[in-house]
């Protein structure tokens, strides 16, 4: 296990982490997800950011197991073919990430209209 193995593992699972981390405090705070349609009233932010947590809460926890596989598949293969598994995992991570940001917002069309 060189040091290599050890920078995908921390990387491959930072994602998910904060994910995971963050989801109460936005649960808690209501703030941490910020956009027109969420800032437009009290009730809508508060929606927006309980409905983020929940998601960031159930995806970070659902990308962690596969994302740990991937990692630990890697042991065996070179650095380049890890490499590149790294990398599918980091963009299929952000993709997610981003994905939550789409669900919100419908989610905000659907009870606030528009």
């Amino acid at each position: 296990m060189g040091s290599w193995w050890w920078f995908s593992l921390i990387f491959s699972l930072f994602i998910p982490v904060l994910m995971i981390a963050l989801s109460p405090y936005m649960r808690k705070t209501h703030r941490g997800y910020h956009s027109r349609r969420s800032l437009r009233t009290e009730e809508s932010n508060v929606f927006a950011n309980e409905y983020c947590a929940k998601l960031w809460w159930k995806l970070g926890w659902a990308m962690t197991v596969p994302s740990l596989a991937a990692v630990l598949l890697c042991l065996k293969l070179d650095e380049k073919t890890s490499g590149t598994v790294f990398l599918v995992v980091l963009y299929t991570q952000m993709a997610v990430l981003l994905l939550t940001i789409i669900l919100v917002e419908r989610a905000l069309k659907e009870k606030f209209g528009k």
